[in-house]
């Protein structure tokens, strides 16, 4: 099975970062390596059914256009019981920010960070923490 290429907002995935502790990048790779944990049912019968009212954005789009049709269509794993310790082992160790840094920044680019995060509605540390996760994963370019 060919794995989807997904792309999102950066602004969206700060979000997700800032209010759940988890980011696209870390979703993305525990889907593509583990597959899906456990399938639980949505109170929404007509979960799958396209819903012509609502205008999804691209990302949304794709999102859901990757989709399989039915359920039964995912990646499972062999051992939910111990994928799904395993994954909230690794939520709560990502959770836990134990590591405390100083460094030294220009004004400039403090300030630069502090109108970044300003327009990002983000404390300028979270933003540089959220920065330096995504260049130590791949996420972040040079």
């Amino acid at each position: 099975m060919k794995l989807p290429i997904y792309t999102y907002s950066d602004e969206k995935n700060l979000k997700l970062l800032e209010t759940r502790g988890i980011s696209f990048e870390d979703i993305i790779t525990i889907l593509d390596t583990k597959g899906c944990l456990a399938v639980i049912d949505h109170p929404n019968l007509n979960i799958r059914k396209k819903n012509t009212d609502v205008k999804l954005d691209l990302e949304e789009q794709e999102i859901e256009d990757n989709l399989p049709d039915t359920w039964e269509q995912l990646p499972f794993s062999a051992n939910q019981a111990e994928e799904l310790a395993f994954a909230k082992q690794a939520a709560a160790n990502y959770l836990r920010k134990g590591a405390k840094i100083n460094i030294r920044l220009t004004q400039h680019d403090i300030e630069g960070l502090k109108r970044i995060a300003t327009r990002e509605g983000l404390p300028y540390q979270t933003l540089i923490s959220s920065i330096l996760h995504k260049y130590v994963t791949h996420y972040l370019e040079r």
